[in-house]
C-alpha cells in the first residue's frame, strides 16, 4: 500500500481558519457590532483605478500636511470590489473602518463650517465628537493605510512582471497567476504580517495560493481589465496613474503615525 498523501486544505477552510485566528487573537473592542455596511456594486463599464486615483488626488489637495477623511473613505469604498477578490477576509473590517471614518467626518461637518475634514484635526478632537464608532478614528485610519499600502505593493509587483502578468496570451496564464500570487504574498509580508501572530501569518500566506485567475482580478478593476487586448496598454496605464497618486498619499498618511505606536485597535 502506498502512503496516504494528506489533502491540501480548501480555500473555504483556510478562510475560516484565518477568520477564527483573527477573531481569537483580537481584543474584545474589535468584536463590537458593526454599523450597517454599504452594498458592494461592481460597474464593469467604469474603472475602479481611475476613480480611486481621483479620490487619492483630492485627499491630499485639501491640506499641506494631512488628508481629507471623507476622500479616504471614498477610496476604500471605490476599491471594495477588488478588495473582495484579493483578500475577502479583510472586506468586512475595511467596510467598518470606511463607515467609521465617514460618519465621524459627517458629524464634524454638521457641527462646523468646514468644507472638508482633516485627518489630523479629526483625530485630535475625536473626544469632543458626539459620535463613537466601533473603534477610534485613528485605528480605522491606520488599518485603511495598511490596506492601501498593501494594494500599492501588489500593483507594483504586477507592473514589475508586466511582460508576464499583462501579456494577454493564454500561454502565459499559469506563469502570470503565479506572479500575481507572489506579489500578494510579498505585499502581505511588507504590511500586515508584523501585526499578526505566527499562526495567522502562515494561514494568510497560504490563502494567496488560492487567489483567482488574473482575469477575475482584472475584471474587478473595470473596463480596461475586462478586455484582454487592453491589458498591456490601457490597464497598465491605469496601474501607473493609480500608483502615481497612491505613493504621495500613503507617504503622507504614514507620516501621521510616525511619532507614536500604531493605534491598531
Amino acid at each position: 500500500m502506498g502512503r496516504h498523501r494528506p489533502k491540501e486544505p480548501s480555500l473555504t477552510k483556510l478562510q475560516l481558519m484565518l477568520a477564527f485566528s483573527l477573531v481569537s487573537t483580537a481584543p474584545w473592542t474589535t468584536l463590537w457590532s458593526a454599523p450597517q455596511l454599504p452594498t458592494i456594486i461592481v460597474d464593469p463599464s467604469a474603472s475602479i483605478l481611475r476613480k480611486g486615483t481621483q479620490h487619492l488626488e483630492q485627499a491630499i489637495y485639501v491640506s499641506n500636511s494631512s488628508l481629507s477623511v471623507i476622500e479616504v473613505a471614498e477610496t476604500l469604498d471605490t476599491l471594495m470590489p477588488v478588495i473582495t477578490v484579493l483578500a475577502s477576509f479583510i472586506t468586512t473590517p475595511l467596510q467598518r473602518d470606511s463607515v467609521n471614518l465617514r460618519r465621524a467626518a459627517e458629524v464634524t461637518l454638521e457641527t462646523s463650517r468646514q468644507s472638508h475634514v482633516d485627518l489630523d484635526d479629526l483625530v485630535s478632537h475625536e473626544e469632543d465628537l458626539a459620535y463613537r464608532g466601533h473603534r477610534p478614528v485613528a485605528a480605522s485610519a491606520y488599518w485603511s493605510l495598511l490596506f492601501l499600502d498593501f494594494f500599492e505593493h501588489i500593483l507594483e509587483g504586477v507592473i514589475k512582471k508586466s511582460s508576464i502578468t499583462l501579456d494577454p496570451s493564454p500561454n502565459k496564464e499559469k506563469e502570470a497567476n503565479a506572479a500575481i500570487r507572489q506579489a500578494g504574498r510579498d505585499a502581505y509580508d511588507k504590511t500586515y504580517a508584523h501585526h499578526h501572530n505566527r499562526v495567522v501569518r502562515a494561514i494568510a500566506r497560504k490563502v494567496f495560493d488560492f487567489l483567482p485567475p488574473r482575469e477575475v482580478f482584472y475584471r474587478a478593476l473595470g473596463d480596461a481589465g475586462a478586455d484582454r487586448h487592453r491589458w498591456g496598454k490601457h490597464l497598465r496605464r491605469d496601474f501607473e496613474s493609480f500608483l502615481k497618486a497612491s505613493r504621495p498619499f500613503v507617504k503622507r498618511m504614514r507620516g501621521h503615525f510616525a511619532e507614536a505606536p500604531a493605534p491598531t485597535f
